[in-house]
């Protein structure tokens, strides 16, 4: 008999001897070992609980991992921009010109373009980038 079968087998035995004691047995039984019942019935609605919430949040932990991992991918990629801060505001220009739902989600933010940094155009062409708004080719960082 494996070990996990022996569990199995003491985990139903411990269970069925629980089911056939009376509630009264159980109490005394908990107070002989110098516990107090109230207490131990209080850790045991906590223990029920925090499982139940944990099975009902397993949908919750896989998305939130899931997105994590996606958001981690996204990061790692990078896309080959042009070296110069003109030619970047050349190239966000033309991908504004190019795309006109992409020039309404950056006039939201900056509504003047003149006053956006070089570091603000870079941050939008990597996004456009992900997006799948840039010609450019991305660069894994691996």
């Amino acid at each position: 008999m494996s070990k996990r079968t022996e569990l199995r087998a003491l985990h139903d035995a411990l269970a069925e001897s629980v089911l056939c004691s009376s509630d009264e047995e159980l109490i005394e039984e908990v107070r002989e070992e110098g516990l107090n019942p109230d207490a131990v019935a209080e850790d045991m609605r906590a223990l029920l609980f925090r499982t139940l919430k944990t099975f009902q949040q397993r949908a919750l932990v896989a998305a939130r991992e899931q997105h994590r991992e996606k958001a981690a991918r996204l990061a790692a990629k990078s896309f080959r921009l042009p070296t110069s801060p003109a030619e970047r505001r050349q190239l966000l220009d033309a991908v504004i010109a190019q795309h006109q739902q992409a020039g309404r989600m950056l006039t939201a933010q900056h509504r003047d373009f003149n006053e956006m940094t070089d570091e603000d155009v870079e941050s939008w062409l990597q996004q456009f980038g992900h997006l799948g708004l840039l010609d450019a080719k991305p660069e894994t960082d691996e």
